[in-house]
């Protein structure tokens, strides 16, 4: 089975996949694991500060996750740079990240809802789909197209996956 979450959805992913969580001060080290999820989607995740997490959350996710986010996928109180922290602090091995490098990448883009931008949601949408496919149905195709530059050249340069 793979999970996917979007926006304050994706700390239950996140969570999920290995990430540490201190949620009061009387709640530390919440790990909520489960071995029946063998791939992690988070679209516009959390970043540290949000719900318990921190620099070291995403220090022990050894499973495949990626991550999805843009340059305009702010929230109130949320900035677009802080849903890089997942990707940023989680070890490599299986780890993507796609970013689209667009105004218009808003916080709808990646929901793949009516307020997103309709003409970049296909980027996410294709990504997840990819990325589910490689490590859910084993496909070597899908795994190809999210360990090269394929959805660069899609986008016009617009976005890009990253893996480590």
């Amino acid at each position: 089975m793979g999970i996917a979450g979007h926006s304050g959805g994706t700390v239950a992913v996140i969570n999920l996949a290995g990430a540490i969580l201190d949620v009061s001060p009387s709640v530390h080290n919440l790990s909520s694991v489960d071995p029946r999820f063998k791939a992690f989607l988070a679209n516009s995740p959390q970043g540290i500060g949000y719900l318990g997490l921190t620099a070291t959350s995403w220090d022990k996710i050894s499973v495949p996750v990626m991550i999805a986010t843009g340059a305009a996928d702010t929230t109130p109180g949320e900035q677009a740079k802080a849903r890089l922290d997942p990707f940023k602090y989680m070890p490599p091995g299986d780890k993507y990240l796609l970013y689209i490098d667009s105004p218009q990448a808003n916080h709808g883009t990646f929901g793949l809802g009516e307020d997103g931008t309709r003409e970049l949601q296909p980027y996410a949408a294709v990504n997840g789909v990819a990325f589910m496919d490689a490590y859910l149905r084993g496909m070597p195709e899908a795994r190809a197209w999210i360990n090269s530059d394929k959805m660069s050249l899609w986008s016009k340069g617009v976005a890009k996956i990253t893996a480590k």
